[in-house]
Parts: structure tokens; C-alpha cells; sequence
């Protein structure tokens, strides 16, 4: 599968669909203001949790100017790390887990205001 995206116009979120991946805050705070970009947020919505497609999963990281990690919680984070792996700037929850994999390379928010001031 050969999938294409405009370079530099995406801002991508991947996190399955629970109130602690603060989905509402991000999109709530992307929908503030025109940015020219647009947002684009993957989670596991289906009942049968089907996995995601890779290859698509893959081309959004190397392509999205921005990934914004909305954990709130602790972990390893993988999908951080990857963003981060692919070379995505990150805008992360401030949680001390998230502080911890992401380092001071990233930006961090508190809450729906913050997440839209970024």
C-alpha cells in the first residue's frame, strides 16, 4: 500500500479512545483557531479492537510536522517513542511519565488552555 500525505500539513495523535489520552482537550484546543494544518487523531474505536495499519500508522509519523501525546498516565509510552523516533516534534501531557521519555526536547501541556497556547 503506497500512501501519500502533503509533507509538513498534518498534526497526528495516536491513543486508544479513554478519557486519560485527553482526546476532548486536544481536539477542543486544536479547534480554537485556524492552523492551517490539520489534526488528525487514530484510536481504537471498533468493538473488536482491530489493529491498526502499520503502513499508515508509519507514513503519519514520518510526515506529521507535530505529535501530541495526550497520556495522562504512566508507561513507557512506545507510541511517544516512536513519534519521537521518526523524528516528529512533540507536544506531550506534562506528567512526570511523559517527562521522563520525552526529555526537554519536547513541549508540554496541562490542560485544554495550555494545549491550545502550544
Amino acid at each position: 500500500m503506497l500512501v501519500r500525505f502533503a509533507a509538513g500539513r498534518l498534526r497526528h495523535g495516536d491513543r486508544a479512545a479513554t478519557p486519560a489520552n485527553s482526546i476532548m482537550e486536544i481536539v477542543a484546543a486544536f479547534s480554537r483557531k485556524p492552523r492551517g494544518v490539520k489534526l488528525v487523531v487514530l484510536g481504537r474505536y471498533d468493538p473488536d479492537n482491530m489493529p491498526y495499519h502499520k503502513q499508515v500508522v508509519s507514513a503519519l509519523r514520518f510526515h506529521s510536522p507535530l505529535y501530541v501525546h495526550g497520556h495522562q498516565v504512566g508507561g513507557t509510552n512506545p507510541s511517544l517513542v516512536e513519534a519521537m523516533g521518526a523524528g516528529s516534534g512533540v507536544l506531550a501531557h506534562g506528567n512526570r511519565y511523559n517527562r521522563w521519555v520525552a526529555g526537554p526536547g519536547a513541549r508540554y501541556f496541562e490542560g485544554e488552555q495550555q494545549c491550545a497556547d502550544r
